[in-house]
């Protein structure tokens, strides 16, 4: 391919011009993709404004799965250097080249490199990063997070770059939590529940059942100096023996000391607390926190323990909110959550169809509870789950799956009517 010459017939091109690199670039080798790209630097160089769209376009669809690794590397190199011309035109889709041509320590390195000048890094592209950061080693963070480190280093005392590690860490540690919260709210929720798990408070975690806050208990647990420590659960749904156990461990459990006790379902627990809430003074002096959950109402659980219980403890109040105040998107959660717990691919449009025809409840437990029946349902060979797989087995599934698939036309139609 000459590249000056396929350069000249880009130009020419306007509203299709995307569509023809994605159709012609995949079966360009290493060096012609390189060349091209450098041509497209050079043209832009010389008039900015003019090839500044020729450019972007390029760097939007650019196949770096084809190039081999020392492209890669040259690539790689070549963009951060772009990266920081002044009237670069295009700096997400950079950002995102570089997340395919790097390794993690290298993008690291790019990426403190970007901070340490004082230039912005797109909010989505992070939040892209994040999550493919975290698939790449999710098996082990701990590792990631001492190359984290190391990419830092030679930036120490750089504001920008430390504001970053920060960000990187926070939502590296608790990337599990991206199924509480949809795009736009996420990276703020992570922050707000990192802050928590660095404060050390006695916690209130209140929300509506099934909203997700036993991964918010979880996530704050980690994040938080007590990470090494044990966390315990007490379910206050289970009985007064949940209680006297509770009371038993606080005094005498010696793995708990400097730990953390988890007590569910608070408002269970609420004559207990009225009667004994006095032993609550051992966690105290064992130096055990306290965090509490409920999905009561909290102006209910307010006038029930304020004097008590929250009062006593000076319980902060964190709240989660319903998924849809969250911004959740019930297909996002389903397909991902699917994927991580069964590794199954589930079909987007089989999954618009049980959102389009059934009012879920806005929670987690109802989706995860009926995904869970779904799949136990279907054979455990590991193909996509679509309509057409779903309608084959519609006789192995019980009530509960049943109830919702009727209510879509292409299933209750090959149903005996109820």
């Amino acid at each position: 391919m000459n590249s000056e010459l396929y350069y000249t017939n880009l130009r020419g091109m306007r509203a299709n011009r995307s569509r023809v690199l994605q159709d012609q670039l995949p079966s360009r080798d290493s060096d012609e993709l390189l060349e091209l790209l450098k041509t497209a630097l050079k043209h832009w160089r010389a008039s900015p404004v003019a090839d500044g769209p020729i450019l972007s376009d390029i760097c939007e669809v650019l196949p770096v799965t084809n190039l081999s690794t020392i492209a890669r590397k040259n690539l790689a190199e070549t963009l951060i250097t772009f990266y920081f011309e002044p009237t670069c035109p295009c700096r997400s889709a950079v950002l995102r080249l570089l997340l395919q041509a790097c390794d993690s320590r290298q993008y690291l390195q790019a990426c403190f490199q970007i901070a340490n000048a004082g230039l912005e890094m797109p909010e989505d592209v992070l939040i892209e990063a994040f999550a493919t950061l975290y698939l790449r080693h999710k098996s082990d963070i701990d590792t990631f997070i001492s190359r984290l480190h190391e990419a830092f280093r030679p930036h120490t005392g750089n504001p920008d770059a430390s504001r970053l590690l920060g960000r990187f860490e926070s939502a590296l540690k608790i990337k599990a939590l991206d199924g509480l919260a949809g795009p736009q709210l996420r990276n703020r929720f992570y922050s707000q529940i990192v802050d928590l798990g660095r404060l050390d408070l006695d916690l209130l975690i209140q929300g509506p059942s099934g909203c997700g806050k036993s991964s918010v208990v979880s996530a704050i647990h980690k994040n938080g100096r007590r990470a090494g420590k044990l966390l315990k659960e007490y379910n206050c749904t289970k009985g007064e023996r949940v209680w006297n156990q509770l009371v038993t461990d606080v005094q005498s459990d010696s793995d708990l000391a400097g730990g953390v006790v988890w007590i569910d379902e608070l408002q269970a627990f609420v004559p207990a607390v009225q009667q004994q809430y006095d032993v609550l003074r051992w966690p105290l002096e064992r130096d055990i926190q306290v965090i509490a959950a409920s999905s009561s109402d909290y102006g209910w659980l307010k006038r029930q323990l304020v004097h008590d219980f929250v009062g006593r403890y000076c319980m902060r109040v964190f709240e989660v909110g319903a998924l849809r105040d969250r911004q959740l998107d019930f297909r996002e959660f389903a397909i991902k959550h699917v994927s991580r717990s069964y590794n199954r691919i589930i079909s987007t449009a089989l999954i618009e169809k049980l959102r389009v025809h059934h009012e879920w409840e806005e929670n987690h437990r109802e989706v995860m509870g009926f995904f869970e029946e779904l799949v136990k349902a279907l054979p455990p060979k590991r193909v996509s789950i679509t309509e057409a797989l779903i309608a084959k087995h519609l006789g192995a599934f019980g009530e509960p799956v049943l109830m919702i698939l009727r209510k879509i036309p292409e299933f209750s139609k090959r149903m005996p009517s109820v």
